[in-house]
């Protein structure tokens, strides 16, 4: 499907994904082939040589500490390498361009040329929304804006910084950069500073990618054994989108996602709820702050609670609710201060945001009907086929299994699966995202690697090094194909 050139990667006359110019000639293939190959290889060997020793002794935990650490250093290196297998124009400049154009973002940009006292834009970002933008800007809180506005003021007065960051920057991408920054002629060149601050955004970008692990990590090991668990945060960076979508602020969300949803379900199944939940509404706030991608979680919390008072006959409800209040209740005091300090009432801002995104659908055209069709293939497209039927198969366990294992991890599993899978439906069939769903739905596919977990839960090694060999393959074609930017 990927390579017809026939097949459209979306909707022809409303939306769908352009091709990367195909490989022509043996330099094209050791240019593209060959370094995404060598850290797919590495990315499999620690997956298969590295794992955790089971157990709780001080060497053990040493060990676990060490695969990890070990995971996190490879995804980076994973990250780099499969991103080659593009154009090199396109991956030269990607890690720039992304942030820096107004057209695919532009919070960076107006960060560093428009915002000229954070105090004011804050206490005029409510009107500003109130003015209608359907696009980036008009659909987001100022989270984003505020983070570009740190990258440039931490850059601004660290010049040690900025040398660090030249001292590791890619000569061929800043170059490549100040071209395309000079052709475009969007605004004055940026200085060595603001080139650092956009650098310095690119990286936080990669290292939440990288850190992502650590809540998938904390909410599998209350349902699967620490191989499954050690398992689905290796097969975590494979996922294409992160690599086709990188850096946009989409990749962002994964992390802050997972983790309010993690600590949360940390809190409802009694591990210090109070401390918890206070954490889980805070990680929940920050979420919101970036994006109103993060209410789902909210819709995950809700479901599962619902599912746990079915099972428990009701036991569960009150237990759950006083979480879901305290969560509510962060949430609400972290408004009420952010509102008062910067004279800007988030919860406006919030409903103004909601309001911008369904009036972008007034400005364009989009037939729901076809996107029900093609909104699931592109999901599926956007983490690969070996892990989306994992995920698929893994939701089928979770249902057969009611009755043979009662453990509480093993009803816990099943009802986070289901509260998951539920959200995801209801997502997909409500018509909010006709379009750009492998980019936009970024924040769920962790939810498919924990489904996954049931699945490959029945694997022996060699299975699953089948199965990790499949998903980087996969990776690789699908990033060496589908371009999620055009320059």
């Amino acid at each position: 499907m990927l390579l017809s050139t026939s097949v459209p990667l979306g909707i022809p006359g409303e939306w769908q994904w352009s091709r990367h110019a195909p490989i022509a000639d043996l330099p094209g293939i050791l240019d593209r082939l060959v370094l995404p190959l060598a850290g797919a290889s590495l990315l499999i060997a620690v997956a298969v040589f590295a794992r955790p020793i089971e157990g709780q002794s001080g060497p053990h935990r040493l060990r676990r500490i060490g695969s990890y650490s070990l995971l996190a250093i490879t995804t980076w290196a994973w990250l780099y390498c499969v991103q080659q297998a593009t154009p090199a124009f396109h991956r030269d400049v990607k890690s720039y361009w992304v942030l820096y154009s107004p057209s695919s973002s532009g919070y960076f940009f107006e960060a560093a040329f428009k915002i000229d006292s954070t105090s004011e834009f804050l206490a005029g970002y409510e009107d500003r929304m109130s003015e209608g933008e359907v696009l980036h800007i008009g659909t987001h809180p100022p989270g984003l804006f505020l983070l570009a506005r740190g990258c440039l003021a931490a850059c601004k007065a660290s010049p040690g910084l900025v040398s660090l960051l030249g001292s590791i920057e890619n000569a061929q991408s800043r170059e490549t950069f100040r071209q395309l920054e000079s052709e475009a002629g969007l605004s004055q060149s940026l200085s060595n500073q603001q080139l650092a601050a956009l650098q310095l955004l690119a990286l936080i970008g990669k290292l939440t990618l990288v850190l992502t692990i650590i809540p998938m990590a904390l909410l599998a090991k209350m349902m699967f054994s620490p191989k499954v668990v050690w398992w689905i945060c290796c097969l975590w960076p494979t996922l294409p989108c992160l690599a086709v979508f990188f850096p946009k602020s989409d990749v962002l969300f994964p992390l802050t996602t997972m983790m309010a949803l993690a600590l949360a379900v940390l809190a409802i199944s009694g591990r210090r709820p109070i401390l918890y939940a206070i954490a889980a509404g805070l990680m929940l706030w920050l979420g919101l702050m970036l994006s109103l991608a993060h209410i789902p979680v909210a819709a995950v919390l809700f479901c599962l609670a619902i599912v746990r008072a079915i099972d428990t006959r009701g036991k569960s409800l009150k237990p759950d609710t006083g979480t879901g209040l305290l969560i509510i209740f962060t949430i609400i005091t972290c408004s009420a201060a952010f509102s008062m300090i910067s004279k800007c009432n988030i919860a406006s801002v919030w409903q103004w945001n909601l309001s911008n995104h369904a009036g972008f659908y007034e400005q364009f055209q989009r037939t729901w009907y076809k996107w029900l069709m093609v909104n699931p293939i592109e999901l599926i497209m956007s983490v690969a086929v070996p892990v989306a039927a994992m995920g698929i198969a893994g939701l089928r366990c979770s249902v057969l299994k009611i009755g043979k294992d009662d453990s509480p991890d093993a009803r816990l599993s099943r009802h986070v699966i289901w509260a998951m899978a539920f959200v995801m439906i209801l997502l997909w069939t409500s018509g909010k995202n006709q379009g750009e769903a492998a980019r936009l739905w970024c924040f769920m596919t962790p939810w498919l690697l924990i489904a996954a977990g049931h699945a490959i839960s029945q694997f022996e090694d060699r299975q699953f090094g089948w199965l990790l060999t499949l998903q980087t393959i996969s990776a690789i074609i699908t990033v060496g194909i589908v371009n999620g930017f055009s320059f």
